[in-house]
């Protein structure tokens, strides 16, 4: 029988005695520095926040700018009217967050309208749009070339013809991940991670990795993908219950889907490292530094060097190899129409 007064005491001992070790080894420290206030920890805070905030404003910029140089020089079909002007609405801005942007903008924010980051290079930076510029209204979505762009601020009003660029892209957006990456989903959305950008500070191989995502636009994979995903499924759906009399539980099914789409995801990443490469380079980026982004990509993720069956990439070797000889063959003379020649 064991004795609970007894248990109690012990585990109380036991609890005293690691305080008491607690509070000698921190008299240790004897050598800490001055004493900090609040008020002094709060401001180093506050500076915190404006500084990654202000790092986050130089992402969606230097992003913007690439995406912006490629769109316009991309071959395309259809072309889109361009604006280049990225607008945070003021109206739905958090308090903590308003403090935080006008301490970055030097200025008192309105409660209401558009707090605007003009692209670099575009149109509406040439027309005379400033950083931080506050517009009464959104700014305009959903142009035709060549469309007239009237943007109301706050003290004039500015007025220029909207950029017509190829491929449509509704959104571009930096999100905070841990991982280093750069997608576009079904709706023709560019997500890049800001660890993305830390890892690739030069713009030829940020060049490299944006063409690559809106050549996967252009190129319509993402509807190629969803259409060959979907066609597998039915089929080894069927094939499944033919071999087992209805009674299969789905894993043949998923399995060889799996598969399939792998490999049709894989040649359509190799698709899209071509022309990803080619729009860098029509954009007038250097691509033989762009193409050593695998380089850097594949020695900060080893994993990437292991090829497996259901990957949905080619290993980072196999993309620093293939760009880095079309990068060769261009600078010997070949050209873009020779590669593409059937």
């Amino acid at each position: 029988m064991i004795d609970k007064a007894m248990l109690q005491r012990t585990i109380f001992n036991k609890f005293f005695i690691i305080f008491i070790a607690a509070l000698l080894f921190e008299g240790c420290a004897t050598v800490k520095g001055p004493q900090v206030s609040s008020l002094e920890e709060e401001k180093a805070k506050r500076e915190i926040q404006v500084r990654s905030l202000q790092n986050w404003v130089k992402d969606v910029q230097r992003s913007a700018a690439v995406i912006y140089n490629i769109r316009k020089k991309i071959p395309s079909k259809d072309s889109f009217g361009f604006s280049g002007i990225i607008g945070i609405c003021l109206t739905e801005m958090k308090p903590e967050y308003r403090e935080i942007c006008e301490i970055l903008t030097s200025r008192s924010l309105p409660k209401t309208g558009y707090l605007l980051l003009p692209v670099p290079g575009g149109p509406a930076e040439k027309a005379g749009i400033k950083l931080y510029d506050i517009a009464l209204e959104a700014p305009p979505d959903r142009l035709k070339p060549n469309e007239n762009v009237i943007v109301k601020l706050v003290d004039r009003a500015v007025e220029f013809p909207a950029e017509g660029v190829g491929v449509k892209l509704n959104k571009m957006a930096i999100v905070s991940a841990d991982e280093v990456n750069a997608f576009v989903d079904a709706s023709k959305n560019l997500y890049i991670t800001n660890n993305l950008l830390k890892f690739v500070s030069d713009n030829d191989q940020l060049a490299v990795i944006i063409g690559h995502e809106l050549a996967h636009i252009e190129r319509g994979h993402i509807e190629k993908r969803m259409g060959v995903g979907l066609l597998a499924g039915i089929l080894t759906g069927v094939a499944e219950a033919i071999i087992t009399s209805g009674r299969g539980s789905g894993d043949l099914s998923r399995l060889v889907t799996q598969v399939v789409v792998s490999k049709f995801s894989r040649d359509q990443e190799r698709e899209a490292d071509y022309f990803g490469l080619k729009y860098a380079y029509l954009a007038g980026y250097d691509i033989e530094k762009g193409s050593d982004v695998w380089l850097d990509l594949g020695s900060g993720a080893p994993a990437s060097l292991t090829k497996s069956l259901l990957s949905s990439h080619p290993t980072s070797s196999e993309r620093l190899a293939r760009l880095r000889k079309i990068a060769s063959l261009l600078k010997e003379g070949k050209t873009w129409d020779e590669f593409e020649a059937k």
